[in-house]
């Protein structure tokens, strides 16, 4: 199952967390090789463990060793209060 979009834009599964977090992290591993600037789209996400909080900062680290821009966008109501709460919410998302 691909999430990447023609446009360079990868979408966050509706869930992110220990059931498919392997998958989506091989997959964001790729995207991030192949792509100059990252950009994830989660508008779509429902549900999000610690695991999938743990794998967007994750991402986000290895764009910054990388010198590569990093954003999250579109950011699911649900996602949005779990970023906020845990304090991510300025450090993952540069446009909304």
């Amino acid at each position: 199952m691909s999430n990447i979009l023609e446009n360079s834009i990868y979408i966050l599964s509706e869930e992110v967390n220990a059931s498919n977090i392997e998958m989506i992290k091989q997959e964001l591993l790729i995207f991030i090789e192949k792509n100059n600037i990252v950009t994830l789209d989660g508008s779509i996400v429902e549900v999000i463990d610690g695991l999938g909080l743990q794998l967007l900062l994750s991402a986000h680290k290895l764009c910054f060793t990388k010198s590569k821009p990093f954003s999250l966008i579109g950011a699911s109501n649900k996602l949005r209060t779990v970023l906020e709460l845990t304090g991510f919410l300025d450090l993952l998302e540069e446009e909304y």
